[in-house]
């Protein structure tokens, strides 16, 4: 992008010493470059813009999987999921996740790590009993990349139910 100098006419805001103005993108999500000349009152243009930086998000994050972080079938004491989004996350916790089991299977309550912003690890003490064990992510719109919840404002929108199971 190249920066042109305007004319009186490209001006929104004048007159203040912190004006305040609304720039609609239309390009979608991005990084946009603003610029900014200043008028005197005589109506001198500057010859070089300020130049002002913005990220543009509005694309809400999405779960891209659940997988089977160890091998399957298993008779170990705890198993793990690796839980994919689509793009860096904040705020993921174990009351984001529930266990779908069948069988005798007895379990604990998960522990999520975060691997880096996008994935993390669910794991789960399994202490007695047989069966298969996957888990569900639960939207409950805290986990958020920022600006846009998972899914969209609105809780449910980003649950994920297919996600690999252990037997």
């Amino acid at each position: 992008n190249s920066a042109s100098q305007p004319t009186s006419a490209d001006f929104i805001a004048n007159g203040s010493p912190t004006p305040d103005f609304t720039y609609v993108v239309s390009g979608g999500d991005g990084t946009y470059q603003l610029y900014a000349w200043a008028m005197d009152s005589d109506g001198n243009i500057s010859a070089e813009p300020a130049t002002i930086s913005v990220e543009v998000d509005a694309t809400s994050p999405t779960v891209q999987s659940i997988a089977r972080a160890d091998a399957d079938p298993t008779g170990a004491g705890s198993v793990n999921f690796t839980v994919t989004f689509s793009e860096p996350v904040f705020n993921v916790d174990a009351t984001d996740f529930i266990a779908d089991e069948t069988g005798s299977l007895v379990h604990g309550t998960p522990t999520v790590t975060e691997t880096d912003p996008s994935t993390f690890n669910v794991a789960f003490n399994v202490t007695s009993g047989e069966g298969t064990l996957s888990i569900d992510l639960i939207d409950d719109d805290t986990i958020t990349d920022g600006l846009n919840k998972l899914g969209g404002t609105g809780a449910g929108n980003g649950n994920f139910t297919l996600g690999d199971a252990y037997t």
